[in-house]
């Protein structure tokens, strides 16, 4: 019903929609109850398919009212009232949220949704207030063929929205007037897109001095006016005018039936088709020229990659990392149940939390992880070897070892398995914390290694946070008690800290390391010296 509500808020003539794709943007008109002072705001209607979500995270901005919409016929837990709220939270902080339910006639389901919890979970300083409307009017005039009269709650929440609105931290910031007359023609422009070369022609024109321009673009850019990635050295060549115009392009990679079967693997000339299908309208064609500040502006937001395929004429390919699979494969490659007799097998879990220590989710986190670390996929040579999955993936970093990371829960569990692991296993833990702690505001990864033998209940089973073992190891302290129900077992904070979980006979590896490593030196030594009386 987010479509229907937009309209209602717009006053316009009620009609039924299909499933948005992307994002679809309309300005809504509202006065503050208060001041009477009219402002005009962007209505974003975000797509609410599941896969869309990792995409609508690059458009959220804290100076925003947001509208979680939900159906009490289907309940707010179908609606996934929390799991949105928690989407915008982790994002942006600061957000002030609205809760309403749609389809509020006198026949209709009333909304049973526990308000205090909610509040309680998230603060009433987030989450401010609950509605209950219908977007369709009561009436059907069958002389005008359609709905009419006032609207359920529509009028009391539009006055709402104009009293956040009127509250937030950007309302009222005063700008130049050329900026503001020359941002309203861009609005009006059919134009989709321009280069920036075209953008500064634009503005000057206009009466922006050519030293505003760059001011004025990054200002629209927070705005949400346009969009523009003036640090990016390929994308700060392109403005996009209309950013539902750059989110619609994505929505139809994502939802291409032919990229889906091929569990996200699309070459170039397919993208050339789904982004200029001559059997769309031309505001949904993309000419060719934009195509690959397409490709890597869904590189720069970690939802694609350019994958190596063995065939020598093989047209360029690319991964839309949303689109994996999303079962695990019955078997993973060099990856028995215990490691090798000379490999090391270490473990550390991130527990992903938020401001008050509660697990947390970091939506789309996988995705990310995919793209980023794919430098070290097993298909970093033939994309056929990769082994990856919504929910994990496998790596493999050559000397350094073989990595598995799994999505348990809300965390991310990483185990990685060589000779000496640690160099590897603490190159991913940092990758995971870094992208937690820098992409989901409020949100932060806490690296925790399970406990290891001897113990007397469940080995692994307890989490022992590596902060913690560290500032106890500093106090001169060699023991860190458990904290399990039921279990006073006292883990060794040096055992914990190696977490070498799995060890087969730990000396006679290390001796015969050292040997290896001892007899490299020699030779090395040996050159030099060579090198050296030859003046070299």
């Amino acid at each position: 019903g987010k479509s229907c509500l937009l309209d209602a808020l717009r006053d316009e003539d009620w009609q039924e929609y299909e499933s948005t794709h992307g994002i679809n943007i309309e300005s809504v008109e509202v006065v503050d109850p208060q001041s009477k002072t009219v402002i005009t705001l962007n209505g974003w209607d975000f797509g609410g398919q599941r896969v869309y979500r990792p995409t609508h995270q690059l458009f959220f901005s804290a100076p925003a009212v947001y509208l979680v919409v939900w159906k009490p016929r289907e309940g707010s837990q179908a609606g996934q009232v929390k799991e949105w709220i928690k989407l915008v939270k982790h994002r942006e902080p600061d957000a002030k949220i609205l809760v309403v339910a749609t389809h509020g006639g006198p026949i209709d389901r009333q909304p049973d949704i526990d308000q205090h919890e909610i509040r309680t979970q998230f603060g009433r300083e987030t989450v401010l207030a609950f509605f209950h409307v219908d977007s369709r009017p009561p009436d059907y005039d069958e002389e005008l063929e359609t709905w009419v009269g006032e609207r359920t709650g529509i009028a009391q929440f539009r006055d709402e929205i104009a009293g956040v609105a009127m509250r937030l931290p950007e309302m009222g910031r005063t700008v130049p007037r050329k900026w503001q007359q020359v941002r309203e023609e861009l609005a009006a422009s059919s134009e989709s897109w321009m280069s920036y070369d075209e953008f500064v022609s634009f503005c000057t024109e206009r009466g922006i001095d050519d030293g505003q321009v760059a001011l004025f673009a990054k200002l629209s850019h927070t705005l949400g006016n346009l969009i523009h990635y003036d640090y990016d050295p390929v994308l700060r060549d392109v403005v996009i005018l209309k950013p539902d115009w750059l989110a619609t392009a994505i929505s139809f990679v994502l939802d291409d039936g032919e990229t889906r079967e091929n569990s996200g693997l699309v070459n170039f000339e397919r993208l050339g088709e789904l982004w200029n299908n001559p059997q769309r309208d031309p505001q949904d064609r993309y000419p060719a020229s934009v195509h690959p500040a397409f490709v890597r502006l869904m590189e720069r937001f970690d939802l694609s990659y350019e994958v190596q395929l063995p065939q020598q004429d093989a047209p360029r390919t690319i991964l839309i990392s949303q689109l994996v699979p999303d079962a695990r494969p019955e078997s993973l490659p060099d990856w028995d149940e215990q490691p090798t007799a000379v490999d090391i097998e270490q473990v550390q879990i991130c527990r992903i939390v938020d401001d008050r220590g509660q697990s947390a989710t970091a939506e789309g986190l996988f995705y990310q992880l995919i793209v980023r670390l794919h430098k070290y996929s097993l298909g970093r040579e033939d994309h056929h070897d990769s082994v990856h999955w919504q929910r994990g993936l496998m790596l493999d970093n050559d000397y350094n070892g073989r990595a598995l990371l799994e999505h348990i829960g809300n965390d991310v569990k990483i185990t990685v398995r060589a000779a000496f692991p640690e160099t590897f296993l603490a190159m991913l833990t940092g990758e995971v914390k870094w992208l937690v702690e820098n992409f989901w505001e409020g949100l932060r990864c806490e690296v925790t290694v399970p406990c290891a033998e001897p113990c007397d209940k469940q080995p692994g089973t307890a989490l022992f946070e590596v902060g913690k073992l560290i500032a106890f190891k500093k106090k001169g302290l060699a023991e860190y008690p458990c904290f399990v129900s039921g279990c006073d077992q006292l883990q060794n904070i040096e055992g914990l800290l190696r977490n070498a979980t799995t060890r087969f006979a730990p000396d006679a590896i290390q001796f015969d390391q050292f040997e290896e490593i001892m007899e490299e030196m020699k030779a090395i030594r040996q050159d030099v010296m060579g090198l050296d009386r030859r003046g070299l």
